[in-house]
């Protein structure tokens, strides 16, 4: 699964993105499959005493990482808004977001690029998410939807949050194959922004959906707020690598 688009910012994944990918393939195949006791029970036990360690682990700060690794999050931070994506290129979201965060050892690995006026977003469902036999859980559909029309706004420049999201499956959403959800802006008003999208498969449209996004400023947002404060404290900070 690759829309062959370049990566709009440096990622810096290393070891976690191994670990992740990991963790995603495991619960892919156990999805999948059906595994004896004492494969079962090796399996927990080897899992179990690895949680151990990765809870004695650091917690991550979102903070400092997206000051490290998001222009646009450095972009809020300098009190600008971030520049549009251009054309062919990866839209930059969440590393750590449940759909397209690499990071996100649970995550859907979806992709986001720039096409012309659409934010593209192309994901291959695995077992796990499984609903129907064979067919995606609606769930998992919406999942996507709601990160699919949020790329919008980084995509144009814009900055806001989620106000409604109207979703109607038309058809079942294939498994094991590539599917994209096509994002546009449809209209403004005032501060809200209409996002439409429509996904689809080797079968056709499995999915429709509307969504309101409602525009704010990004300094009235207390955890933006917060990080700009800090930042301005401290004239030593440094948010590139």
């Amino acid at each position: 699964m690759d829309p062959a688009a370049p990566t709009a910012f440096a990622t810096h994944e290393g070891a976690d993105l191994t670990a992740a990918v990991a963790v995603r393939r495991l619960g892919h195949a156990l999805a999948a499959a059906t595994v004896d006791a004492d494969l079962a029970e090796r399996i927990a036990a080897t899992l179990g005493a690895l949680a151990d360690e990765v809870d004695a682990a650091p917690r991550r700060d979102k903070h400092v990482e997206h000051a490290k690794h998001s222009t646009r999050y450095t972009a809020l931070l300098e009190g600008r808004m971030p520049d549009p994506t251009p054309n062919g290129h990866e839209i930059e979201f969440d590393r750590t977001s449940i759909v397209g965060g690499r990071l996100n050892p649970f995550g859907l690995d979806a992709r986001h690029h720039r096409d012309g006026d659409e934010a593209v977003t192309t994901v291959n469902f695995g077992p796990a998410f499984e609903g129907p036999p064979g067919r995606v859980h609606g769930g998992a559909v919406a999942l996507v939807v709601d990160e699919a029309t949020a790329t919008v706004l980084p995509m144009e420049g814009r900055f806001g949050f989620t106000g409604s999201v109207s979703l109607k499956l038309v058809a079942p959403a294939p498994l094991g194959v590539d599917v994209q959800f096509r994002s546009r802006l449809v209209g403004e008003e005032g501060r809200k922004l209409f996002v439409r999208c429509e996904a689809t498969g080797p079968e056709g449209t499995f999915a429709e959906a509307d969504a309101v996004y409602i525009q704010v400023d990004p300094r009235t947002v207390p955890w933006i707020a917060a990080a700009i404060a800090a930042r301005t404290d401290d004239p030593s900070t440094d948010t590139q690598d």
